[in-house]
């Protein structure tokens, strides 16, 4: 009995299909916001190899490979270089915040929870108004979570032309 059971076993094993190595997920993949070390609201729109970012200053940046590897994030910044150099430090905080770390700027990415306007899905050769619409709508309900504005600021501001009296201080 103790044979035909080995035998029946060896051959399940033998049959049964071979394990599958699992993928390494990539959590970056998706829209970001963020505020730079300038204080300047950002989003980036990392896709499966590339990302790019955007805000109001520069507009939208160009796209750049990446790669993440166990706690860094490897880009090809510097087009001279053929592979991609250590860029920043990933240091997951919660699941779903991020602060990406050089020496000098430490940004704590938060995912777009809205699906609609964001980088993902923005031809901007035909929908940068209404793009830029819904960036500033997120931008201002970027700020109210964080306390930094209003809703009565950014009412005022949008009525009267009003600038709170703590952002003219800086």
């Amino acid at each position: 009995m103790k044979k035909i059971t080995l035998i029946l076993l060896i051959f399940m094993l033998a049959c049964s299909s071979p394990t599958e190595k699992k993928k390494a997920v990539n959590n970056l993949k998706g829209n970001w916001a963020f505020l730079d070390k300038h204080g300047t609201y950002n989003e980036a729109f990392f896709g499966d190899s590339t990302f790019f970012t955007y805000n109001m200053v520069s507009g939208k940046m160009p796209e750049f490979g990446y790669q993440v590897k166990n706690d860094s994030l490897y880009s090809n910044f510097d087009k001279s270089k053929k592979t991609l150099t250590r860029i920043a430090k990933i240091e997951w905080i919660m699941e779903d915040r991020v602060i990406l770390s050089t020496e000098f700027v430490h940004d704590t990415l938060e995912p777009i929870l809205e699906s609609r306007m964001v980088l993902s899905n923005t031809d901007f050769k035909k929908d940068s108004t209404d793009f830029v619409k819904a960036y500033n709508k997120r931008l201002e309900a970027f700020l109210m979570n964080r306390g930094i504005i209003t809703k009565e600021e950014v009412k005022e501001f949008k009525e009267k032309g009003k600038v709170p009296e703590d952002v003219k201080n800086h």
